[in-house]
């Protein structure tokens, strides 16, 4: 399908916040100005109910199930497509940036696994499972620090170095891959579902493949405001990776209460909310001594999802699924 204008092109955007995609609207209308669908994966009551432009599209089903899942729920709602781009909410795209990504897509190649990487920071060692862990304890420079090799200086561009990963912040996935390695893991709630995936495409002999692309990522401060919310689910996160990694699960989860115990010197230097940070703490042992799952901020924080319910999004999504 090289060079194929026929190429069909979906961008999902999972977000629970509002402000961000009132933002995200006038690049995505570039985006679908250059023949690019966006899709709105609506993880609150606010974003389900935001008018969207004309030629958008919005998935919800009323819950906030995180990242992958919401990725997964619309590829999925998003019918077919030949290359499906996964951007997060707070980026900003140029004119040029939004064609310079479509323009890697018409070249690249859709019947073998292929991921196309956007983002512009450059790439990471894959952690290993202990780092993953150690990643609870906020102590998680070290590992980074102690690596024997830095990270080659062309790393930004062409075929990804063995063993190395990069950001879904912006990331094109063509049918070759979604169909033959699988949608992103619903296991990890918050984080490492892109790595766990791009492991998946390196043992299938897939090829990822970094895009240098002027990408601005005003990277959101969810994350320390929700930090009582969200450190749950990085935990959830991080134990899962180490599980996929060889770690049995009860090993695991004792070792993420000991990072997380090691965390809490860290809270009185941390820019989060210091009670929030110790609440999030406690609730992420106590969910790791239990096993009970996490939770990520409520699709519905005020109680008011029925008076959204029946917004016109909604309705046109609710006619297609029965009509599927």
């Amino acid at each position: 399908m090289l060079n194929d204008p026929s190429l069909r092109m979906v961008a999902v955007v999972p977000t629970i916040d509002v402000e961000n995609l009132r933002r995200a609207i006038p690049w995505l209308s570039t985006l679908l100005q250059h023949g690019v669908v966006p899709m709105v994966a609506a993880n609150s009551v606010a974003t389900t109910a935001e008018a969207l432009p004309a030629g958008f599209l919005r998935s919800s089903d009323g819950t906030n199930g995180g990242f992958a899942r919401s990725v997964n729920r619309g590829a999925r709602d998003a019918g077919d497509w030949d290359w499906v781009v996964l951007l997060n909410d707070d980026l900003q795209l140029t004119e040029d940036a939004v064609i310079a990504m479509v323009s890697a897509m018409r070249d690249g190649r859709s019947d073998q696994p292929e991921l196309l990487m956007f983002d512009p920071e450059p790439p990471r060692r894959i952690p290993s499972s202990g780092e993953a862990l150690l990643g609870l304890s906020l102590i998680y420079d070290v590992p980074g620090r102690l690596r024997r090799s830095p990270v080659p200086a062309d790393a930004n561009e062409g075929p990804l170095p063995s063993g190395m990963f990069k950001s879904f912040s912006a990331v094109a996935i063509n049918r070759a891959s979604w169909d033959r390695i699988g949608t992103l893991s619903e296991r990890f709630l918050f984080c490492y579902e892109d790595v766990e995936y791009q492991r998946r495409v390196a043992a299938r002999r897939g090829s990822v493949l970094a895009v240098p692309v002027a990408i601005e990522h005003n990277r959101s401060k969810s994350t320390k405001s929700r930090i009582r919310l969200v450190l749950p689910a990085i935990a959830e996160s991080a134990t899962a990776y180490a599980q996929i990694s060889g770690i049995p699960g009860p090993v695991a989860r004792a070792l993420a209460v000991v990072t997380l115990l090691a965390r809490v010197p860290f809270v009185f230097v941390s820019s989060a909310p210091r009670g929030e940070h110790l609440r999030g703490i406690a609730t992420s042992i106590r969910l790791a001594v239990t096993g009970a799952p996490a939770a990520l901020p409520p699709f519905d924080p005020s109680g008011a999802a029925e008076a959204v319910r029946e917004t016109e999004g909604t309705r046109q999504l609710n006619r297609s699924r029965n009509s599927s």
